[in-house]
């Protein structure tokens, strides 16, 4: 997520009581939810971060049928799960969908996937908070992602990771924090000298793209050729974090760790980038 001059970004404030769930079955979802609630919170914001791990975590279990919940989160954040954007391809808008907070329950519509269920959720916003959006190009800068040193990310060793059956028991090595991860996992915490880091096992490539695309405040371009699945730890410090904490920074930038610990290289250059653009969007009424 991209953090506003002068603001915390909101990935590293503590997150409280946030559960998303969806269940695994695959099929068709309603236009609409059936039930929806929308209160006033006052705790601080959710991240996309949070919301990806209690989802997993949830939905291995099979415990939930084509319900939404999400608690403390912005307007802003709800659009990027609703139409599957980063932060930094929304553009305009009011301060107060960073600011404002909701607790959203939604329910009905039959059980789905999350992806399949974002059409329910543009919904829920157009319904509740009259949002309208537009999508144009923009020329933003990016990253176009190489490989420099392909030995240090191989393919994931057999047995690096666990597949999780979908209505099966989770098998005792996943506990959280556990030493084995889920296949596709990711794990993401704040160190105590305020760097990150970040685990994963057995992810594709367009999952790290889409990690660094998030840390990096741009879109990242995979021109790598890897086609395999890789399981890494990263460990960098979140500049602009720090910077606005007034905080010296330690440990290398992301770039630096990137290069160093993954053995790839983040060239910058500038590309037309699909951005969303917030045409009308109300305070919406709570229930």
């Amino acid at each position: 997520m991209i953090d506003s001059p002068g603001r915390p970004s909101l990935r590293f404030i503590a997150v409280a009581a946030l559960l998303v769930t969806v269940s695994l079955a695959a099929q068709s979802p309603a236009g609409e939810f059936d039930v929806v609630s929308v209160k006033p919170n006052s705790r601080p914001p959710a991240t996309v971060g949070d919301i990806e791990r209690n989802f997993l975590r949830e939905t291995a279990s099979g415990s939930h049928a084509g319900e939404f919940q999400i608690q403390a989160t912005t307007v802003r954040l709800l659009i990027e799960l609703a139409y599957d954007v980063k932060e930094f391809q929304i553009g305009g808008g009011p301060a107060w969908i960073d600011a404002a907070r909701f607790d959203i329950e939604a329910r009905g519509g039959g059980a789905v996937a999350f992806p399949q269920m974002r059409p329910q959720l543009r919904a829920l916003l157009a319904d509740r908070f009259q949002l309208q959006t537009h999508r144009e190009p923009r020329s933003l800068p990016v990253y176009e992602m190489r490989s420099a040193n392909a030995a240090k990310l191989p393919p994931t060793k057999e047995g690096g990771c666990m597949t999780v059956v979908p209505g099966q028991p989770i098998p005792a090595a996943l506990v959280p924090g556990g030493p084995v991860m889920t296949c596709g996992g990711v794990r993401r915490r704040l160190l105590p000298d305020g760097r990150v880091r970040i685990e994963t096992a057995g992810v594709p490539m367009s999952k790290v793209v889409e990690l660094l695309s998030e840390d990096a405040s741009r879109v990242v371009i995979d021109r790598t050729g890897i086609t395999y699945t890789v399981s890494f730890t990263l460990e960098f410090a979140p500049m602009r974090h720090l910077a606005v904490a007034g905080q010296p920074p330690a440990g290398l930038t992301l770039q630096d760790a990137v290069k160093e610990q993954l053995g790839l290289e983040l060239a910058s250059r500038r590309e037309d980038v699909d951005v969303l653009v917030i045409d009308r969007v109300e305070r919406p009424t709570v229930n």
